[in-house]
């Protein structure tokens, strides 16, 4: 995914979010309203990987996606007593594990659908998505589909 040559095919996918970010704040500077750039770029970041991993821009500026997204990798990122004291863990006393739960039910469901789609379309290897369901029809024992489901979401949280 990180390879020299992928990420010298990706330069136009990567020129396109920029141009996007661009026309955001110009429009917005136009008409003299604030721009909140950590949003505009944490959108713009978010874009570009479900860009590389699906093909498929995953939110817009301003939308309640992107900020469920942000809500998601902050839930992730944040510290859980329960990660240095074990014994907690059955208790969850700040709900973290109850919350991650279920955002990363929402994300495998949307990866669900990610992978419906692309079955349909039987499209090329130009995504991660397409590539890892490409080996797993080569080669069904090996890869199943909750593995990608799986493996795409430890890409994307990554």
């Amino acid at each position: 995914m990180f390879s020299v040559a992928r990420l010298d095919a990706s330069q136009g996918v990567r020129r396109e979010k920029l141009q996007k970010l661009w026309e955001y704040v110009k429009e917005y500077s136009e008409t003299g309203r604030a721009v909140d750039i950590g949003e505009a770029a944490f959108t713009t970041l978010l874009n570009l990987m479900s860009a590389t991993l699906f093909s498929v821009d995953f939110a817009q500026f301003n939308s309640d996606t992107s900020l469920e997204m942000k809500d998601v990798m902050e839930c992730v990122a944040r510290p859980n007593l329960a990660d240095y004291f074990p014994m907690l863990k059955w208790a969850d006393p700040r709900g973290i594990l109850k919350k991650t739960r279920i955002y990363f039910e929402k994300l495998l469901a949307i990866f669900d659908g990610i992978i419906d789609e692309k079955l349909k379309c039987n499209g090329g290897k130009d995504n991660m998505v397409e590539a890892l369901i490409e080996r797993r029809q080569r080669d069904e024992a090996e890869l199943s589909r909750n593995n990608i489901k799986h493996l795409l979401l430890g890409s994307f949280l990554a």
